[in-house]
């Protein structure tokens, strides 16, 4: 009887014990509540056909014990695509995740919260998944997502998350340090279609497609890149295996994966120069992309425009340094050019480059302008100014700021007013 009643007792605890003590499941893509992700067993979720894996990791190349949260390429683990507590590292390996009483994903340990979904409390149980697109997702009772990581980007753009005005990807501090650097990625504020822009800090370090720009513009984005930010990529497509990322140097670049060399192969990048940078050489001047390096200063100042120093400043600029708009000494000098800035620049329909020149000469003290043709009809269905056939105008005050020339290639013509006296002035880099 004694003996009985030992195995029972027995019995009786170890269920107790493996039902009440939170577990730790390693190789498997949800976490449910009361289940615990723990650093220190090296216990990870893998998404379920082996495509992503998330646990705790440590850079290689940082000083101290500092634990992130997150989420790899299970083929490739130095491949990060997402960190939780990027800005608030653990300094020990006790770190675990958890989903609290309140239905919050949290990583903790016994110091504190080091980071939170921070969702309004609710009673009902949630669990975590890991799906084969990366996306991390904290569902309810129902299967409904309340939190996903693909709302909340850290540097990287992966298929199957969507590119809204608001998305913003935001660069590692440096190679080695995942917390938040000064580049971040997003879509153009001003035109927003199908157009982006690098910001340094509060400076535009890099911008994308539409302005005035040749065909040939490097700054424009390839197909394989708008297929990626647009809403009809899908996690389903070979697009699985690749990845946009904000670089902590500067540079948006998209990757792909080889599969017969197993390595990730850089399919683009911008900006790639120094001309690339948006206004690299400042206002009315411009950047030669022609010209070697070493070989002398790759930025000249715009025809009528000479280097001189500002008043403000001890840094030089590109001023005018003659008179226009004052009598009837006042031409226009003509220059090719690959691209120029449009931003909050007039766009006025015309049917021929005559009458562009008229309806600027119509405006007061108007600076330059430059006809467009051609047209993009793509553009005039999106609503974007310019997409029709017509005359981009610098009206008075205006400055030409990111011009780009080089030789060998067709560019845009841009005519800039300057008096007569100068001469005739036409450049023919392209």
């Amino acid at each position: 009887m004694k003996i009985f009643l030992n195995i029972t007792i027995f019995i009786f605890l170890s269920l107790f014990l493996l039902t009440s003590y939170p577990r730790c499941h390693a190789s498997q893509d949800e976490l449910a509540k009361n289940e615990l992700l723990r650093d220190g067993n090296r216990n990870t979720l893998v998404s379920s056909r082996n495509i992503f894996e998330m646990g705790f990791f440590g850079m290689k190349n940082q000083n101290g014990n500092q634990r992130y949260l997150g989420i790899w390429y299970y083929m490739d683990p130095d491949t990060i695509v997402w960190v939780a507590n990027r800005d608030n590292p653990v300094s020990s390996s006790s770190c675990i995740l958890d989903i609290e009483e309140d239905g919050n994903m949290v990583v903790k340990d016994e110091s504190g919260i080091y980071f939170t979904t921070n969702l309004p409390s609710s009673p009902e149980s949630r669990s975590l998944k890991l799906s084969d697109s990366g996306n991390l997702i904290l569902e309810n009772e129902s299967g409904f997502s309340v939190w996903s990581s693909f709302s909340y980007p850290t540097d990287t753009f992966l298929p199957g998350m969507h590119m809204e005005t608001t998305t913003k990807l935001t660069s590692w501090k440096t190679r080695y340090n995942p917390a938040t650097g000064t580049f971040v990625f997003q879509k153009d504020q001003v035109f927003g279609y199908n157009n982006y822009t690098i910001f340094d800090g509060k400076k535009l370090h890099w911008k994308s497609g539409f302005g005035l720009e040749s065909n040939i513009n490097p700054t424009k984005m390839p197909i394989t890149a708008l297929h990626l930010l647009s809403r009809s990529n899908s996690s389903k497509t070979p697009l699985t295996y690749s990845r946009l990322v904000m670089n902590s140097s500067g540079e948006i670049q998209l990757y792909y994966w080889d599969l017969t060399i197993r390595k990730w192969v850089l399919n683009w990048s911008e900006p790639k120069d120094y001309c690339a940078k948006f206004n690299a050489c400042g206002p009315n001047s411009s950047c030669n992309i022609s010209k070697p390096v070493g070989t002398g200063s790759l930025c000249s100042c715009l025809p009528g425009f000479e280097l001189v120093s500002d008043i403000t400043s001890s840094e030089q600029a590109c001023k005018r340094t003659a008179t226009i708009c004052s009598g009837n000494d006042t031409g226009f000098l003509s220059m090719e050019i690959m691209k120029i800035d449009v931003t909050f620049q007039t766009f006025l329909e015309s049917r021929s480059e005559p009458e562009c020149k008229d309806k600027c000469l119509g405006l007061d003290c108007c600076q330059a302008y430059s006809y467009n043709g051609v047209g993009n009809q793509e553009l005039v269905l999106a609503g974007v100014p310019g997409g029709k056939q017509g005359c981009w105008i610098w009206s008075s005050g205006s400055q030409l700021v990111d011009v780009q020339i080089g030789e060998g290639v067709s560019g845009h013509i841009i005519s800039i007013r300057n008096p007569v006296s100068l001469g005739k002035y036409f450049f023919q880099y392209f």
